[in-house]
């Protein structure tokens, strides 16, 4: 229940809509804590409905299958159910920092870094603020996919030793549609009606409709062939070509639903800025102690300590829905700062291009199997396949979805922290994305995609690649003479682009640390974060031969001793994953994407030091000792300095290979788990008997230090490179677990 005594309106906060955002505590963000208050009421509810039917027609040597389904996959979604998120205010160290000079015009400079957000709070000082509300029609939406396929497939036994199985299937995988045309997206093409620049807001069912169209080109071959050698070799081919869901056509989160981008004009979210250095976005409550300020300016900004309206003074937030084509556009001096326009939530992106296409993939498949005795199989096989517009697990991968700077703006060096003025323009070559742009925002936003907007979210950025290939070898042995065995080996490699992204651009070689120019996402096309050259898993169960119907059965010592024993056990061996080594920052060469370091110019020998992994190690020095020699590596951006750095330009983007460079991995791994279990006989006429089974996990007690295997439960290799400090390369922990035993019996009847 609601305290109306904790509510944001208790604060003396005005200009706040009817809801939850003015009748519940706030919440509150500081920046060296965590938040604290309330959170926004949501829910959904997912109705899947299948209609399937599938025909059989056996005709001499032919066995013809036809068939078809239909799906109604429903997303229910209700963003908040009291119409408005609650309020939050952040608060800062700026508005209490200290003056270093002050200048004419009444204009001061503060001293960074020299404030303290609680400080902040005990003023009343909100460095920023924000909620949303939600227009009535908006607060519940209602995704939808129909997606339907058809299918026709024969299995055609040609002769006794020659079947070929072969089909032909075709998906129809529509893009979403929200049921009552309540979503909002970026329209690349359209005039903003506010800077005369291409990029502005539609609305679907308001003159607009998605971008979205769908792809109808989704034909999915099959062809199958098994040829008998003889009567113990089987030959067997395959290969064909399958479409799932996913992007545009459903199956990721951001597709699934209109989320916060996609509702903007069917929501409202005002996020009111600090307007200069040190002044709040507003008061709580007003603060008497700095009524004497009222006057003063900040760099050109007036402070005003009666304020308590949401925004301060003038700002105005209109109701949603907004259908304006300009709603969101922020970087305009033809948004003034009381428009209920000038604010920086992101607008949505449905890629016209790829958007609806549907995750793809090609396998195909070739080997032999031969059975080596009466009860023992072994097959050899090569497996690959290949994928397209799937899904990646990283950064945007196309630049301009993201509304992200393209790389080669980086040729301006610290330039790009210039403010867009005339004299900086003209000294730069450069001239203004449209009239309106404002001179005090710096050429890194001017230079954007659409520099009107503080960013885009790619709603259906399902374009990464992927490549696989295998040797598989397999023996499988039956339950015979009290055993029974498999041993499973493969040796693969996968590739793919669906990881992190340093740049969603093709990265010219001006500012690439190598000197080479790379294609967008070649640079970032690597190992598979999962990749595991060698795999092997093996098991085994054998049943002691003593006891009733073995050796020994005549003897009632032998069958009470040694009879009902079985032993098992599992082997699994994995090799190390590839590891990702990354740069935390990069400031000066940051693109809006993952930064990289580069590979040291010159360096030789092995980036591998210290002897295997873990080696040395002990309690006292597991978390400082280096495994991966810093040297290799080189800090890129200005992390780099001019005077030390062997790069010639701090404003590069890293060469290093997005997973394993130097073919850097992380440790691999072999376990062995063991059971003995004795079933004894309690009553043989009803088959009653009691088991008792003791387990070993982990029997060797074998430590596998930190991985970056998902199959790890324990810590990582440092592979954040800073340049400094012992943590790059250093192994944190412990990833698997040690020897545990387990005892269990019970009854079987």
């Amino acid at each position: 229940m609601i305290n109306p005594a904790w509510a944001a309106t208790a604060f003396g906060i005005t200009g706040l809509p009817g809801g939850q955002v003015a009748q519940s505590f706030p919440t509150v963000k500081f920046s060296e804590v965590t938040q604290w208050g309330p959170s926004a009421s949501a829910g959904n509810v997912t109705n899947n409905y299948v209609l399937l039917d599938n025909m059989q027609w056996i005709h001499g040597k032919h066995a013809l299958s036809f068939g078809g389904q239909f799906q109604w996959l429903e997303y229910n979604f209700q963003a908040d159910r009291t119409g408005t998120s609650p309020l939050t205010l952040s608060l800062s160290t700026k508005e209490t920092e200290g003056f270093a000079t002050k200048g004419g015009a009444g204009t001061v400079t503060a001293v960074g870094n020299t404030g303290w957000d609680y400080a902040s709070m005990m003023i009343g000082a909100i460095d920023s603020s924000t909620y949303t509300e939600y227009a009535p029609i908006a607060t519940e939406t209602g995704t939808r996919f129909h997606p339907f396929a058809f299918y026709v497939n024969d299995d055609f036994r040609i002769t006794n030793k020659l079947t070929i199985n072969a089909g032909l299937r075709w998906d129809s995988l529509p893009p979403f549609h929200e049921m009552e045309n309540r979503f909002s997206y970026l329209d690349p093409n359209a005039t903003n009606p506010y800077t005369g620049s291409k990029g502005a807001l539609a609305f679907a069912g308001h003159g607009s409709s998605t971008p979205l169209s769908a792809y109808n080109n989704n034909w999915g071959p099959r062809l199958g062939i098994a040829y008998s050698l003889g009567t113990k070799t089987v030959i067997r081919a395959s290969a064909g070509m399958y479409y799932a869901l996913g992007g545009g056509t459903g199956g990721t989160a951001n597709s699934t639903q209109p989320g916060t981008a996609l509702l903007l004009g069917f929501s409202a979210a005002p996020n009111p800025p600090s307007p200069g250095v040190v002044l709040p976005a507003f008061y709580l409550n007003g603060n008497p102690g700095l009524a004497g300020q009222a006057g003063h300016k900040v760099v050109g900004f007036s402070n005003d300590p009666t304020n308590t309206a949401f925004g301060g003074v003038g700002y105005s937030v209109t109701a949603p829905p907004i259908f304006d084509a300009g709603y969101g556009t922020f970087y305009s001096t033809a948004t003034p700062t009381n428009s209920p326009d000038f604010i920086s939530s992101t607008l949505g992106y449905l890629d016209p291009k790829f958007g609806a296409r549907a995750p793809e993939f090609t396998g195909w498949s070739f080997g032999l199997q031969r059975s080596l005795t009466k009860d023992m199989t072994a097959t050899v096989s090569y497996v690959g396949n290949e994928g397209h517009h799937i899904l990646g697990t990283g950064t945007t991968e196309q630049g301009i979805n993201g509304n992200l700077l393209d790389p080669k703006w980086l040729a301006l060096g610290a330039n790009l922290s210039e403010t867009a003025t005339s004299a900086n323009l003209a000294a730069n070559g450069l001239s203004l994305p449209y009239a309106s742009f404002p001179t005090t925002q710096a050429f890194s936003q001017m230079l954007k995609p659409f520099p009107q907007y503080s960013g885009l979210t790619d709603e259906v950025g399902a374009v990464s690649n992927s490549n696989y290939h295998s040797l598989q070898l397999s023996i499988n042995q039956r339950f015979a003479h009290g055993l029974t065995m498999m041993l499973n080996y493969t040796f693969s490699k996968s590739m793919d682009d669906a990881g992190t992204f340093r740049s969603g651009y093709a990265i010219p070689a001006n500012v690439s640390a190598d000197g080479k120019a790379y294609a967008q996402g070649k640079a970032d096309y690597s190992l598979s974060g999962f990749d595991q050259r060698q795999d092997v898993t093996g098991t085994a169960t054998y049943d002691l031969p003593f006891g009733r119907g073995h050796i020994g059965n005549d003897s009632a010592i032998v069958r009470t001793l040694a009879g009902g024993w079985r032993l098992s056990g599992i082997f699994t061996y994995i090799g190390g994953n590839p590891l990702a080594i990354v740069q935390a920052t990069c400031t000066g060469n940051s693109v809006g994407e993952q930064c990289m370091p580069a590979l040291t110019p010159g360096f030789t020998g092995s980036a591998r030091q210290n002897g295997g992994w873990g080696h040395g190690a002990t309690r006292t020095n597991l978390s400082s000792l280096q495994y991966i020699n810093p040297a290799a590596f080189t800090l890129t951006g200005t992390g780099c300095p001019a005077a030390t750095c062997p790069l010639s330009s701090q404003y590069v983007i890293g060469n290093a290979a997005r997973t394993a460079p130097y073919g850097l991995r992380g440790p691999g791994n072999y376990n062995i788990d063991s059971s003995i279990r004795r079933t004894f006989d309690l009553w043989n006429k009803e088959n009653v008997k009691f088991v008792l089974e003791a387990s070993a996990f982990n029997t060797g007690n074998h430590v596998w230090f930190g991985s970056t295997s998902t199959n790890g439960a324990g810590g990582a290799i440092g592979q954040s490179f800073t340049g400094t400090g012992t943590a790059f390369g250093a192994v944190t922990g412990q990833a698997n677990n040690p020897r545990q035993y387990q005892f269990a019996g019970h009854i079987t009847f």
